[in-house]
């Protein structure tokens, strides 16, 4: 199968389990799930292929993955309230979270019973339950809004993003091989795969907001915690910027810039990446580095544009 195809068919089997339980989320899942799926929905595959797992037996635990990846989605657009094209703005926020609550437990379902067909039960179902316990607990320090480090904002990306990457990555790994240090390559991969993602993110939200009228970012981004690591002198000056009633963003980018803080971002997002796809080389089966590749190129295809366009402009 193509990558395209093996997309399609993860899509497929989301909506089709989806709609076995409930019409309404069968629909939801058939009109709102993009089509094509983002080339990140594969990541299961990739690792299940790196430990000797084939198609067939991958998609099905893809896809449970797949589910609960948007219900956390739905569930961070809800608490974060700053993207207009949210599925609660279509549909409510009592219904999208009823909707997430069900793929979870779905996904959930669906993960028991593909376990048992797994080399360690136990294993895949407690490195599962553990990651989504990692996410809802750095989800609510989000929420909370109280990092004022670098250190404090990398612990709730180690919470919140990376142990969802992390998630991905070692199911696919556990759905078929029992080989510790195979698993652990794999969870590796994830990690880095979640800083490399997050960071992209970061840049694109910061430089490139979808509405630049809207002062909706937070006080202390991944951007400006980085930038004061310049010391005292740029730290009072991002300090006090943040710190204004009406924040000028388009000064914070500027000074960030002078400091060439997006080559930086970039560096560490290009060094994980890197570091993600040693970890799927042999002794690993050839075939999950390659469909991994696949993906970093697709989510580096930005990358001129993010380094090098004019900052946006407030």
């Amino acid at each position: 199968m193509t990558p395209q195809d093996i997309l399609h068919a993860i899509r497929l089997r989301v909506i089709t389990l989806a709609s076995d339980v409930d019409i309404a989320l069968g629909e939801l899942m058939s009109t709102t799930l993009p089509d094509p799926l983002p080339p990140v929905a594969t990541l299961p595959v990739a690792t299940g292929y790196a430990c000797g797992g084939s198609t067939e037996h991958l998609i099905p635990i893809t896809s449970a993955i797949v589910a609960v990846a948007f219900a956390l989605r739905t569930l961070d657009d809800i608490a974060d309230q700053d993207n207009p094209s949210a599925l609660y703005q279509q549909i409510g926020i009592g219904r999208a979270a009823n909707f997430s609550a069900a793929l979870i437990t779905l996904a959930s379902r669906e993960i028991g019973l593909l376990s048992k067909a797994s080399p360690d039960s136990d294993l895949m179902t407690r490195d599962y339950f553990d990651a989504l316990l990692r996410v809802c607990k750095g989800q609510d320090r989000d929420i909370r809004r109280e990092v004022r480090s670098l250190a404090a904002y990398e612990e709730v990306v180690e919470l919140k993003t990376v142990a969802a990457y992390e998630l991905a990555a070692v199911t696919g790994a556990n759905a078929v091989t029992a080989d510790a240090k195979a698993i652990e390559r794999c969870r590796v991969c994830g990690r880095h795969i979640g800083w490399a993602q997050q960071i992209l993110d970061d840049i694109e939200a910061f430089w490139f907001p979808d509405n630049a009228e809207d002062p909706g970012h937070e006080q202390y981004t991944y951007p400006v915690l980085l930038g004061m690591e310049h010391g005292c002198k740029t730290s009072e000056t991002l300090s006090k910027l943040c710190a204004q009633k009406y924040r000028d963003d388009m000064a914070i980018r500027q000074l960030l810039d002078s400091h060439d803080v997006r080559g930086r971002l970039m560096m560490r997002a290009l060094d994980h990446r890197d570091k993600a796809l040693e970890a799927l080389e042999v002794p690993l089966k050839l075939e999950g580095h390659q469909l991994l590749k696949l993906w970093f190129d697709w989510l580096f295809r930005d990358g001129e544009r993010l380094l090098h366009l004019p900052s946006a402009s407030k």
